[in-house]
């Protein structure tokens, strides 16, 4: 029979434990874990704050663990990971060479500039203007400009206007007015203007003449009246006027006219060909002996078939074709080849300088406003209504100013053609106002 255990001591004492009781080893257990998850927190925090402790371009671990330059040119020291327990699982750092290094996920960096320590770290709105900026050279590059204010848009009225090369202004400074006939064929005559031909036949530019005028003395009138077989004495009437009064004519010289008149006018018969009317005009002008410009060509424009008379119209060799009779000689040719009248206007001399013409633009809009003298044979078609179909572009010439003070010849544009008046084909020319450094004429 076996025995039986002493019952003198009913409590037994319990088994010790390794850490006293299973409670406080539970405890303890979730101490550590714990603890292991805030190390490692903090450790993966402490890698992946914004203090650029690591470059974001690489793709290895080592790269990764390069330190980039701070601001102040002096790397930043990189706070040691506390020590991890023993038995946790902590991640391995840099000072355990025999540690494996952890893995960092590999990240794709955005583009970036150059960094420059001397300047600030921008904020988000200067990066928006820099990028803003980046954008702008970009186009400026692609469209080959290297100043970037050459592609932006201007607002409309800030450009400047165009530079317009004012026409050249010649020698004699700011020109009178030009003198034109009064009447011509535009008092009865309505014309519209259709342009047939190319405003770039208007010159732009032409010469002006001043005219000088001869001074006169008793001699050189005394001379004259024996040249042309006038008897008679030479009177003065001062300021370089004189006066001849012969049996048969007289003569009267002043600077700017001479006038010639015989006391029979006509001696009847037919009259001659114009051929001979303009040479025996020419051969008088010659043997009276004026001095001046060179003669150019004669012409008759007119006869006075009661009278038996030929008007003879003698110009010098330029400016022509001129509008106005000065410079001109007039001479009245009877039958028989007698002069019977002369009025003479010739110049001592001729200056000339270049003058800048107004746009062939603003000539055409005067002439369809009104703004021309318009000359036309109306004999056989009377006045009226029509369009003038202009073909033609000239130069003609007019005289401007005063030979008491200072007189000029100028040019006038020319707008010539055809225009059917009452089923008559007739030929106009309309003279316009061409100087750009010249008064309007008057009217």
């Amino acid at each position: 029979m076996r025995e039986s255990p002493p019952l003198g001591d009913q409590n037994r004492h319990p088994q010790a434990r390794p850490f006293g009781s299973s409670a406080l080893a539970a405890g303890l257990g979730i101490g550590v874990f714990i603890l292991a998850i805030v190390i490692a927190g903090v450790l993966v925090l402490g890698d992946n704050d914004d203090s650029n402790d690591f470059a974001l371009v690489g793709s290895t671990p080592t790269q990764q663990a390069q330190t980039p330059t701070s601001l102040a040119g002096t790397p930043p020291a990189i706070p040691s990971p506390p020590a991890a327990p023993t038995g946790v699982g902590a991640t391995p750092t840099d000072a355990d060479a025999n540690a494996t290094p952890r893995t960092f996920p590999t990240l794709t960096p955005a583009p970036t500039s150059t960094f420059d320590p001397d300047i600030a770290t921008p904020t988000e709105s200067a990066d928006a203007d820099d990028q803003a900026d980046d954008s702008d050279e970009s186009d400026d590059t692609d469209s080959g400009s290297t100043d970037p204010t050459d592609d932006e848009p201007s607002e409309p009225g800030e450009q400047p206007p165009p530079l317009v090369e004012e026409p050249v202004a010649g020698d004699f400074g700011f020109l009178p007015a030009p003198q034109l006939p009064s009447g011509g064929a535009g008092q009865s005559l309505v014309l519209d203007y259709q342009l047939a031909t190319s405003l770039e036949f208007v010159p732009l530019s032409a010469t002006v003449y001043e005219i000088e005028w001869p001074s006169y003395g008793a001699a050189d009138v005394e001379r004259m009246a024996a040249n042309i077989g006038l008897d008679g004495e030479v009177t003065s009437q001062g300021d370089g006027v004189f006066n001849v009064q012969g049996s048969e004519a007289s003569l009267f010289v002043a600077p700017t006219i001479i006038e010639y008149g015989a006391y029979t006018s006509g001696s009847g018969g037919p009259l001659p060909s114009s051929e001979v009317v303009v040479d025996a005009a020419w051969t008088w002008f010659a043997s009276l002996g004026v001095d001046g410009v060179s003669p150019g060509d004669g012409r008759v424009i007119a006869v006075e078939e009661s009278a038996g008379l030929s008007i003879v119209a003698l110009t010098p060799g330029s400016p022509t074709p001129n509008l106005a009779p000065t410079p001109s000689a007039r001479v009245k040719v009877s039958a028989g080849g007698v002069i019977e009248e002369a009025t003479i206007v010739w110049p001592a001399a001729l200056y000339g300088s270049d003058y800048g013409l107004r746009t062939g633009l603003d000539l055409w809009e005067d002439l369809r406003n009104g703004l021309a003298f318009v000359s036309a044979d109306l004999s056989e078609s009377g006045g009226g209504s029509a369009t003038m179909n202009v073909t033609d572009i000239s130069i003609e010439y007019t005289v401007a100013g005063s030979p008491w003070d200072r007189q000029f010849i100028v040019p006038l544009v020319v707008f010539g053609g055809t225009a059917n008046i009452n089923g008559v084909s007739v030929y106009v020319s309309a003279y316009v106002p061409a100087i750009y450094h010249q008064e309007n004429p008057l009217g």
